[in-house]
């Protein structure tokens, strides 16, 4: 890796960090802020995948700041979130 932030990049890919996120999405789904018909093991495959992939590209170009990792993250996150998350129409 040419980032210094990617020291122990594949040391901490072995840890299962998309099965993370999916669980993070069954406690959504418990506390009912996120539909219970969602496949959450699967939608939290893909949010992770999304992160790794940005993240992945941070650590291997050197002239990507932080700044711009955060900025790339909630301009493809908060689409996702907002599709996911159970609108209460009272």
């Amino acid at each position: 890796m040419d980032h210094p932030e990617g020291t122990g990049l594949q040391r901490a890919d072995r840890v299962d960090f998309d099965g993370q996120v999916g669980d993070l999405l069954l406690k959504f789904q418990e506390r009912g802020t996120l539909s219970a018909d969602l496949d959450a093991t699967a939608f939290g495959r893909i949010l992770f995948n999304n992160l790794n992939h940005l993240f992945i590209a941070f650590v291997t170009h050197d002239t990507m700041t932080l700044d711009e990792l955060r900025a790339e993250v909630t301009a493809l996150t908060q689409p996702i979130a907002h599709l996911l998350l159970k609108l209460d129409v009272a």
